[in-house]
């Protein structure tokens, strides 16, 4: 069975773009429930840093 490479610079960078799309789709969004879906993709994403790297993006 084959692995995909972890290359921690790459997953870092996607994590990292990701919390800036949502944080960016979070600021630009007015209503509740568009709003907590953006907040819960933050932390999904923050909760993955942690665990593979022990730091949060700021």
């Amino acid at each position: 069975m084959e692995t995909i490479p972890f290359i921690k610079k790459d997953i870092k960078d996607y994590l990292d773009n990701a919390i800036k799309h949502w944080r960016i789709k979070k600021e630009n969004v007015m209503e509740g429930q568009e709003r907590l879906i953006a907040s819960c993709y933050i932390d999904a994403f923050q909760s993955v840093r942690m665990t593979l790297f022990g730091e949060l993006k700021e």
